[in-house]
């Protein structure tokens, strides 16, 4: 997971703050900020049986709670559990969360917890569903406001469906929609959001490659594979009327349709904006969905090809991470090699259609190596960890691409044109990781070999 790596780093330093251990570049900076249920968790937890093992169960209770929070809404839309257990399993490694966005997971699970207890107390309750609010907003705005969102927005398609289908009256929708905005209004107005770059980005290609994307995260050809599969189950079933959308659904599937096309790729310093609003679909829409079969050995049948595509695509993730461990493994231990509290920069030579899977394994030098790195997540408003005034200017600017080999040459070349964490980073850094498919030394003079592997370099940089 191309983030896990950042924020397990984060951990140990934040872990590690105020003890003879801490990090000399980097300090705590606690403070009320949205999207921080990973840090808020696994820092005390981390104290008591170190970062890996509390960012693994982080990372395991956020796995758990989507899985179940998908079946606990399809009981409560269904009365039954049909579909949730498959999709659950299918769609665990979608984009998103397989490009270690534990935060957003964990919320999303969250916010399917919260959509089932919407669903369960009924339109009928509206004071039991303004406590549930005051408790489940609270929580999805420090765990991610995506998810905030997106728990907000579902529920207001489930009551627009039943107002469009006389179920409701307008007055008592008016009332359900005063009772989910009053408590995300407040924490909004009370909080500060955070200052995440506001650079939006839109494009319809891009929507076209998000969802053949969408559905695994380890693998493009698996992704799209899935894409085209499920469409093509979906048309025949549909065609032979064993695919049931009720009214309630059309209405949900449509808005968050709806959404997905709206939404940006990045907005307010998140990335897959539009992606995830496809992740909630995922585990939401199921809920609403319903097959039937002619016979038992047709349900049998559908049953078996649905476990085996869950398989697939679980087995398509474990092999890419088997894949890249020998070098991520290589790539702990050259740490070794490191200067004492180095700064150190990572380029990487380029993507495919996902991120460089390796691209952030380095930041975890700053635990007990205690080096700087460039590319850790220390951002005003988005982490409770900010770096020292003496390497502040060194940080790569939130939502700026990593620097390739090619923009480093550049760099040196003509530094006014540079951006400015790069303008002389010959001399203001100590070690160059370039991460990726392997190329040649792209300053030879510059630039000594310590250590390299199958996807990567690591350089000392003489000054």
């Amino acid at each position: 997971m191309v983030d896990y790596p950042n924020h397990l780093a984060r951990i140990a330093i934040l872990a590690h703050d105020g003890t003879a251990d801490a990090n000399r570049y980097y300090h705590a900076a606690w403070a009320p900020l949205p999207n921080i249920a990973l840090d808020a968790l696994a820092t005390p937890l981390a104290r008591l049986v170190g970062p890996a093992a509390a960012v693994s169960a982080f990372y395991l209770l956020a796995q758990t709670l989507v899985v179940t929070g998908a079946i606990a809404l399809e009981v409560a839309v269904k009365g039954e559990v049909r579909l949730s257990p498959f999709s659950a399993a299918a769609f665990l490694f979608n984009a998103p969360f397989a490009l270690g966005f534990l935060n957003f997971e964990f919320g999303v699970g969250l916010a399917l917890w919260a959509l089932a207890g919407w669903v369960a107390l009924g339109p009928g309750r509206a004071q039991a569903r303004f406590a549930l609010t005051l408790i489940v907003e609270p929580a999805l705005y420090f765990s991610h406001l995506f998810a905030l969102g997106a728990f907000g927005f579902v529920a207001g398609l489930m009551t627009l469906a039943q107002v469009l289908s006389k179920r409701r009256t307008i007055a008592g929708a008016a009332l359900d929609f005063a009772i989910l905005a009053a408590p995300a209004v407040a924490l909004e107005l009370s909080f500060d959001p955070g200052a995440g770059a506001t650079v939006a980005q839109w494009s319809f290609s891009g929507k076209v490659n998000s969802l053949l994307l969408s559905f695994n995260g380890a693998d493009a050809w698996v992704a799209r594979a899935d894409a085209l599969i499920l469409l093509a189950v979906a048309a025949a079933l549909g065609v032979s009327d064993r695919l049931k959308l009720g009214s309630e659904g059309v209405v949900v599937g449509v808005g968050l349709a709806a959404l997905f096309v709206i939404l940006p790729t990045t907005m307010r310093g998140g990335a897959l904006v539009d992606l995830r609003a496809l992740t909630v679909a995922m585990f939401v829409m199921p809920a609403y969905l319903d097959v039937r079969f002619a016979t038992g050995w047709e349900a049998s049948i559908g049953a078996l090809l649905a476990a085996v595509f869950a398989a697939l695509n679980v087995g398509a993730v474990a092999l890419n991470w088997r894949r890249l461990a020998p070098d991520q493994a290589a790539i702990i231990a050259s740490f070794a090699k490191l200067p004492p509290r180095a700064k150190v920069l990572v380029a990487y030579t380029g993507e495919d259609e996902f991120p460089e899977p390796l691209r952030h394994v380095p930041t975890l030098s700053t635990g007990d190596d205690g080096a700087f790195v460039a590319d850790l997540f220390a951002y005003r408003g988005q982490q409770p960890l900010a770096a020292s005034p003496d390497v502040i200017d060194l940080v790569i600017p939130e939502q700026t691409d990593m620097p390739t080999p090619g923009i480093l040459r550049e760099a040196i070349k003509d530094p006014p044109k540079a951006r400015s964490y790069l303008q002389g980073w010959q001399k203001r850094f100590d070690a160059l990781y370039v991460v990726g498919p392997r190329e040649a030394n792209l300053t030879p003079e510059l630039l000594t070999p310590l250590a390299s592997g199958q996807r990567f370099d690591l350089y000392k940089i003489e000054k």
